[in-house]
């Protein structure tokens, strides 16, 4: 079982370790819309970190980061056209894939759980790509359903 927690500023160059996966994953699908991973993607990580509006999450496996996911808190206002709602938004979730189908992605969706409740939170969402079946099957595991479609048309 991962130790999963809040991460340490020293354990972001791990964590962008996994963001490389994920951002070749996407490029490698949507090169349209993904750049490679650089050192500007690289930067982000400690501005996401150290950002008051949202946790970075990690799953600490064999001494080193083997998942881990970037979560925001939002309070979105009342407007002529939405209701005022309290939404907690997974910005980033990535499992090492030497480290998958061990559990560790559902234990780290336990703590995002666990730790919107505690915050008053009664949603959670996500964005997750179509050409991503992996990613979609695990999240309809975790009890995600689909609430609203993007499409589009390429000219």
């Amino acid at each position: 079982m991962a130790e999963i927690r809040f991460a340490k500023k020293e354990e972001l160059e791990q964590i962008n370790r996994l963001r490389a996966q994920a951002a070749a994953l996407h490029n490698q699908n949507r090169p349209d819309v993904y750049p490679p991973f650089s050192p500007a993607l690289a930067e982000e990580a400690l501005k996401l970190w150290e950002d008051s509006d949202a946790d970075t999450i990690v799953a600490v496996q064999d001494g080193a980061a083997a998942g881990y996911a970037v979560v925001f808190y939002r309070d979105i206002p009342s407007s002529p056209h939405s209701v005022a709602r309290r939404v907690c938004h997974i910005e980033e979730f990535a499992v090492d894939e030497a480290y998958r189908r061990r559990q560790i992605g559902a234990q780290l969706f336990d703590f995002i759980k666990t730790r919107a409740k505690e915050k008053g939170f009664c949603q959670i969402q996500l964005n997750v790509w179509d050409f991503n079946k992996p990613a979609l099957a695990f999240y309809q595991a975790m009890g995600f359903q689909p609430f609203r479609h993007s499409m589009e048309c390429r000219i």
